[in-house]
């Protein structure tokens, strides 16, 4: 990106035994895993934002962070996306905790406050945890369910700069809010 502008998204950063479990988690073979420190769950993918609209944005994450606790959000399976015949990604679909959407609503009502455009897409709380190669063919290696459970414990709300490079993508974060976490279980919304 140049000066004026960077690549942008808001996510939940699991805590380190969540990001371990995740990635203990069974892809298929031929798949690049994402690393045990890059693991996520995204909440707005931003893309190109201005500088301004991102500090913005960084201000105001840590209220919306300290005004939402979330409970341990179960993996419920193991998907190929967006389609087994079509899979790039492999990810864990996680419960969709009543105050994970709250969560998410509230950010997509900063983010059009700010007039930073929103995806039209339904939330869908997941972790990407590998990529698939163009050339992937096959079926997945698990059969849809984790083997074991898992719940995922979030620990910070984070907005990151994604950069591009020939190795690859990396995450830098811009900023980071602690989350609390909610007495009890996850509850549907």
């Amino acid at each position: 990106m140049n000066g004026d502008r960077l690549r942008a998204f808001v996510a939940l950063m699991p805590d380190a035994a969540s990001r371990d479990a995740l990635h203990a988690l069974p892809v298929t073979r031929g798949a690049r895993r994402t690393l045990p420190a890059q693991l996520h769950m995204t909440l707005a993918f931003i893309g190109a934002i201005e500088r301004e609209r991102c500090d913005a944005l960084a201000a105001h994450l840590p209220a919306l962070a300290a005004a939402h606790a979330l409970p341990p959000l179960p993996v419920e399976r193991i998907a190929w996306w967006p389609s087994l015949p079509r899979a790039r990604l492999i990810v864990a679909e996680l419960a969709a905790d009543a105050a994970c959407v709250a969560l998410n609503a509230g950010l997509v009502a900063l983010l059009r406050e700010l007039g930073v455009p929103t995806d039209r897409r339904p939330f869908r709380p997941h972790v990407t945890l590998a990529r698939l190669p163009r050339d992937a063919v096959g079926q997945p290696a698990h059969g849809g369910a984790p083997g074991r459970p898992v719940e995922v414990r979030v620990e910070a709300l984070t907005l990151f700069e994604s950069r591009l490079s020939q190795a690859g993508v990396s995450h830098r974060p811009i900023v980071s809010a602690p989350i609390a976490a909610a007495e009890g279980r996850w509850t549907p919304r």
